[in-house]
């Protein structure tokens, strides 16, 4: 009886672990998600087996109408949110704010070698090294934000803020090619503005250098960034208004 909501808050849920993707199927109208202050959420790196049998069951699309997803203040990790996003066929607005869980932005593509899809296991060559470097290797993996190329022509607006320890991951893809892109916001994410640019010893004309999508109207940076950010455009062209 709830299939025509059209906004969904979870907020302050301590204890919540996982959440059913059949049961978000049933929202079929949802158009915003919004979850906030849930530390415990899709943070453990155990995938409860009710929600990994319910990943595998979903023959369609859990939530299809739905264009606004907010996170803030959760645990959630890098893998779960890839396979949220997924799901997400024309998402417009992702805002992100203070997910330490979330560790490593990449966008998806086939030269990928090193990330594993959700779900599966990290192989881990037991020569090298001891548990430890297991548990890293697993952290590692399990942290990693993997974009979607389904969403690179609906997107609209990205907010990232207060992940500091965040990093880029460069598969030879970037921003650019979010040709929708219209808003994009970065607060204090140091590091990850440091891993966007282009640094080449060889020319002080590239050092620094952020391509952006020509679609882009606006553009708010805060807190620390590198003294050579330089912003630039394909081709040359920008819709920048402020």
């Amino acid at each position: 009886n709830l299939r025509g909501l059209r906004y969904l808050r979870i907020d302050g849920c301590q204890n919540l672990v996982s959440i059913a993707f059949t049961g978000l199927g049933e929202l079929i109208s949802l158009r915003s998600l919004e979850i906030c202050s849930c530390r415990k959420l899709f943070s453990s790196n155990v995938i409860p087996e009710h929600t990994r049998s319910d990943e595998t069951a979903a023959s369609c699309k859990p939530l299809p109408s739905l264009v606004t997803l907010r996170i803030k203040c959760c645990g959630i990790a890098g893998k779960w949110l890839s396979s949220m996003l997924g799901y997400v066929p024309a998402l417009v607005e992702l805002f992100l704010e203070d997910c330490p869980g979330i560790t490593q932005l990449t966008i998806e593509g086939e030269e990928e070698e090193n990330i594993q899809p959700y779900g599966t296991s990290v192989p881990v060559d037991s020569s090298s090294g001891g548990p430890e470097d297991t548990l890293l290797t697993s952290s590692v993996q399990d942290g990693i934000f993997c974009l979607p190329l389904n969403l690179m022509s609906s997107l609209k607006k990205i907010s990232i803020r207060e992940c500091p320890h965040l990093v880029f991951h460069r598969n030879n893809k970037d921003l650019s090619g979010f040709t929708c892109l219209e808003k994009l916001t970065v607060w204090g994410c140091p590091r990850l503005l440091s891993s966007l640019v282009d640094r080449d010893g060889n020319d002080d004309e590239m050092n620094g250098r952020w391509l952006l999508p020509k679609s882009l109207e606006e553009l708010e940076i805060r807190g620390d960034s590198p003294g050579m950010l330089q912003p630039c455009f394909l081709g040359n062209l920008t819709c920048l208004k402020k």
